[in-house]
């Protein structure tokens, strides 16, 4: 991911775990599973361009965790860490390795980084299981050291509603957003959105609502006919994508006549 701080001010960061690699030159990466272990981690790591890092060791071949970073004065450190420091921040399997979880806040104590904490659901991922197998942990994170922290005094971590993925988006707020005065539909749109599709923006909203609203009842106490809503609730968010889809379609081609296409 990249993150260019001290730049701008007025700026969100989202961060979403899910499959896929980013072709960018983030100023900060987080690589799990890297199943990678001795001089060849370091000779790995000589060729990238970072000058800071701090390793993991792999567990036969498996396992493996690394954090590359650029030196700067204020430095955030997000992504998924596939660690849990305390019993509170899961539900269910296995139990928190304490060995393991001290290493972790070592490792985070080294870098000279605070965990920013979160607003909203308690838990980031979950098993996809049903209900006698599953899993709910809270595993993507961001951290900040205090040169940032002081950049970003007022900045607020909320966990989102998860709908296809098993990872939550985590969105971080560095300043309050300010309303668009200039968002002014056309009134052709406006009408045949809410004569056919009864606003499917309102439609979406309320739809994100209720998943967010199961997924708080989930954290808190599981059970079968919550997960079966959570799924009847997602299945009707995607139907909605759909006729939003058709919206924007529709909007792009009456903002393109005025031009003859």
């Amino acid at each position: 991911m990249e993150v260019s701080l001290g730049q701008f001010v007025k700026m969100n960061i989202l961060m979403w775990n899910c499959r896929g690699m980013l072709n960018h030159r983030p100023s900060i990466m987080v690589i799990t599973e890297t199943r990678v272990g001795g001089d060849r981690v370091r000779r790995i790591i000589e060729g990238l361009p970072f000058d800071r890092s701090i390793t993991t060791n792999t567990i036969g071949f498996a396992g493996g965790l690394w954090l590359l970073w650029k030196k700067e004065d204020a430095e955030l450190l997000l992504g998924y860490f596939n660690e849990i420091p305390c019993g509170e921040d899961k539900y269910r399997g296995r139990q928190v390795n304490i060995n393991r979880a001290l290493e972790f806040k070592e490792c985070i104590d080294n870098c000279n980084m605070i965990d920013l904490g979160f607003v909203g659901l308690k838990y980031t991922w979950i098993n996809k299981r049903p209900i006698a197998d599953l899993i709910l942990e809270r595993i993507d994170r961001y951290f900040a050291n205090p040169g940032w922290h002081i950049m970003y005094p007022k900045a607020v971590v909320t966990h989102l509603p998860r709908t296809f993925y098993d990872h939550h988006p985590v969105l971080v707020e560095l300043n309050r957003p300010f309303p668009n005065a200039t968002n002014r539909p056309f009134q052709k749109v406006r009408k045949w959105n809410m004569e056919v599709f009864g606003n499917v923006f309102a439609k979406k909203r309320r739809v994100l609502a209720r998943i967010n609203g199961v997924q708080k009842s989930l954290a808190i106490s599981p059970n079968e006919s919550l997960l079966r809503l959570e799924k009847q609730l997602i299945e009707e968010y995607a139907s909605i994508l759909l006729q939003e889809e058709e919206f924007w379609a529709l909007k792009s081609r009456l903002n393109a006549a005025p031009f003859g296409d």
